[in-house]
């Protein structure tokens, strides 16, 4: 059996960046150059270390920005003596001084009392040559997966598929995807120059540059920079990272294993039924799923694509199932899926938030998160922890404690959100206990409505009512998605609860083929009644090509920046 290469403990965003970037510093840096790349390690039992991969890796992460800032001097990177040690050995302050300047602490910061360590920038030589490499993303690359070459014959065979008896298998019965998706190669230049320009502003207070017709665009598409209210280190770290996924897009649209402005989409299927595009181990985390509705709507605008969402799909679930089990409506939430415009602008008035804010707490709601304490405890560290709407909270007011202590008093008091989270509880009893429960050696598993099994511990500890009741919503939107999949062969691409496709389908006929398909779905595990949903759909449309825009786009290739 071969040996195996460490994994490094960040990734490096793309393989074939990566590739030229070793190509380059082994061009220019002589203690890079010099530098073993594989050195064999007995300590670590056999184990290889790419160690000028692992420096290739801490270079991308600091120069994109996302590795962790210094406490004393966010100018500066910080990575911990045992992380280094661990990538490089005991020859690790050697190895990083190829390519960073570390200076200590400072700041009255004590490096061991207070646990800081030194901190790290990356030197002159290095920021130009990385630079570079980036100024030539547009270049056709060849797409490393697994260390290896892939071509149009070596790529995954399916787009959506699962593991069974240790080889790959579709996982849709009736068709599969395309692995590609084409996206507009044009805006993705077009927001590379606008992003670009919004950093320089903002980032780095060049005020000259005129931003105006590119928040024009972006406003256009859902993204206000005015819902910031002037924090400027929230609106640095928004442009920071759509810039970081947008230089993703070049890299994941420009390599020659397919067509130049296609995309690769790769599922997995959780426990539950739903749908993730999948990650390699070296690929970036950008991906359609979860890239910012702004830049997707734009990146796939213009292409003769349509998409499709079902409204208030998770507590419309919910409330159905409940009807189904008991002949009864959740007064509540019944209320919510049949206004919901009204009662998320309600909430949203009520506690002083965006609207986006309000539509985010109703959806932590329902996932079982408590938005009503400051508190909870945490199992793993054994002791009280703030809970997860107290960070959100804080990052909506821009580290403003004070003012996100009042918006959650303002939560505690709410009538809308108390009586949905009664409603919920309520739910969440009732579809549990009529959820068939099995044990597996040993291991209690509970099924969603499509026959998927999740565990009801993890670990030890017993999971929570809302990530069961989350089991069950996750089956049934996975089974409205094949069964639109089932009828509409344009469909390209799965959200969670939502779907893009090349045609333009009547809305009426997608609502019966989804309500007939979940009224089965009642009938086979015996639930009284049916289920029915609204669908709503939207054309993405081009970006409007003025001239200035037009001019952009041109620009956005020549671009060389730094995120």
């Amino acid at each position: 059996m071969g040996r195996k290469k460490k994994q490094h403990i960040k990734t490096i965003g793309h393989s074939q960046i990566a590739q030229q970037l070793q190509i380059e510093l082994d061009k220019s840096i002589v203690g890079f150059h010099d530098l073993e790349s594989r050195v064999y390690s007995k300590k670590e039992g056999g184990v290889y270390r790419d160690y000028k991969y692992e420096l290739c890796c801490l270079i991308w992460d600091s120069w994109k920005g996302v590795a962790r800032r210094h406490k004393a001097d966010n100018k500066y990177f910080s990575y911990s003596w045992k992380e280094l040690q661990d990538r490089f050995g005991k020859d690790y302050r050697k190895i990083m001084s190829i390519a960073f300047v570390h200076k200590v602490s400072g700041g009255g910061y004590k490096a061991v009392n207070d646990g800081v360590t030194y901190k790290y920038k990356l030197k002159d030589d290095v920021v130009d040559i990385v630079n570079q490499v980036t100024a030539t993303a547009f270049d056709r690359k060849d797409y490393i997966k697994d260390g290896e070459v892939m071509t149009t014959h070596t790529l995954p065979k399916y787009a959506v598929r699962e593991k069974k008896n240790g080889k790959w298998v579709t996982a849709i019965k009736a068709k599969d995807f395309s692995i590609t998706i084409s996206l507009n190669g044009d805006n993705i230049k077009l927001l590379l120059s606008i992003y670009s320009d919004l950093q320089k502003y903002y980032k780095d207070n060049k005020k000259e540059i005129d931003i105006k017709d590119g928040l024009e665009v972006l406003r256009e598409f859902g993204w206000d920079i005015k819902s910031y209210k002037n924090n400027r280190q929230k609106i640095i770290e928004a442009i920071d990272r759509r810039l970081y996924d947008i230089i993703n897009l070049i890299t994941l649209t420009h390599n020659n294993a397919y067509n130049t402005d296609d995309i690769l989409q790769v599922y997995t299927i959780k426990d539950s039924g739903r749908f993730y595009i999948a990650q390699d181990k070296n690929d970036t985390d950008t991906n359609l799923q979860n890239l910012p509705r702004e830049i997707r709507k734009i990146v796939m605008g213009g292409m003769g694509y349509w998409e499709y969402d079902i409204e208030n799909a998770h507590y419309n679930i919910v409330n159905q199932l409940y009807k189904g089990y008991t002949n009864k409506r959740l007064k509540h939430i019944d209320y919510y899926c049949n206004n919901t415009k009204e009662i998320r602008e309600r909430v949203q008035h009520d506690l002083g938030v965006s609207y986006k804010l309000s539509k985010e707490l109703l959806l932590m709601l329902i996932y079982g998160a408590n938005i009503f304490d400051e508190y909870k405890y945490d199992n793993k560290v054994k002791k009280m922890v703030h809970t997860d709407v107290v960070y959100k909270l804080r990052d909506y007011t821009g580290g403003n404690e004070d003012l996100a202590r009042d918006i959650q008093h303002r939560i505690c008091k709410n009538d809308d959100l108390i009586n949905i989270r009664n409603d919920l509880r309520k739910s969440q009893k009732v579809i549990l206990d009529n959820s068939r429960v099995i044990n597996v050696r040993g291991t209690e598993k509970i099924y969603n409505l499509n026959g998927r099994l999740t565990t009801t511990h993890k670990k030890t500890i017993k999971k929570t009512k809302g990530q069961l009741l989350a089991h069950i919503i996750q089956g049934v939107e996975s089974e409205i998605l094949l069964a639109v999949h089932n009828e509409d062969a344009g469909m390209i691409m799965f959200h969670h609860d939502g779907w893009v496709s090349k045609n333009n389908v009547d809305v009426d006929r997608l609502q019966q083929i989804i309500n007939a398909k979940l009224t089965q779905l009642m009938i086979e595990n015996k639930i009284d009644g049916n289920m029915s949903f609204i669908v709503t759909k939207e054309e993405l449309t081009d970006v409007n090509k003025t001239l200035a825009i037009i001019k952009r786009i041109s620009l956005g290739k020549k671009i060389t920046l730094k995120v």
